[in-house]
């Protein structure tokens, strides 16, 4: 069983990359935050979460232990398979999820692509009582503020990619709408950097 890969990254997917381990090409799922912010020929190191189904092997990768550890976490609830969990996770960090679930905040996680009402509700419902391990640090003061800033322009990025604007115009303008603005949420990110794309 794969627990962690570490190569050049190859070629990049909407959805997964692939990873070059001498010579070796290893397909790996990524959240779509964790692939708007690679470019290929960057080295990386991947925890792996190895899933076989049948005649399936897929392999999930994470830049964190604690994000594959949460990815476990939502597999346990009904109706979240492999792509909708890593989809999750492409969304929104470990922590202001974990934040969303233990506030029982069922608004923030009903809002996320392919999670509606019900499935929020079954999902603060089955994991509301698990003890998460989020890496150490997400919850001080300043390296909180960088890792949601980080983020939130990722996922930005990541929108807008997927509604066909190139990786390099969708960073400018994500780059440049946060540092004109303050408190910013994803959406009104994203709603004024296609303003800003527009022009």
């Amino acid at each position: 069983m794969l627990g962690k890969l570490k190569g050049i990254v190859d070629q990049i997917f909407t959805d997964h990359i692939i990873l070059d381990i001498s010579g070796i090409g290893f397909e790996v799922t990524l959240g779509s935050s964790d692939i708007a912010s690679l470019n290929e020929g960057d080295s990386l190191m991947l925890h792996i979460f190895t899933q076989i189904r049948e005649q399936d092997i897929n392999l999930f990768g994470f830049k964190s232990e604690s994000d594959k550890s949460l990815f476990n976490e939502l597999l346990k609830v009904k109706g979240i398979g492999g792509k909708l969990a890593i989809s999750i996770l492409g969304q929104i960090s470990s922590g202001e999820l974990v934040r969303a679930i233990n506030g029982k905040d069922k608004n923030a996680i009903k809002q996320l692509s392919g999670v509606g009402p019900k499935l929020a509700e079954r999902l603060i419902a089955e994991l509301s009582s698990t003890k998460f391990n989020i890496a150490s640090g997400e919850d001080s003061g300043p390296v909180k503020s960088k890792s949601r800033e980080e983020m939130l322009v990722q996922d930005a990025l990541s929108a807008l990619i997927n509604l066909g604007y190139s990786k390099n115009e969708s960073a400018e303008a994500t780059s440049f709408v946060y540092g004109n603005n303050d408190n910013l949420s994803l959406s009104e990110l994203i709603r004024l950097s296609l303003k800003e794309l527009s022009k």
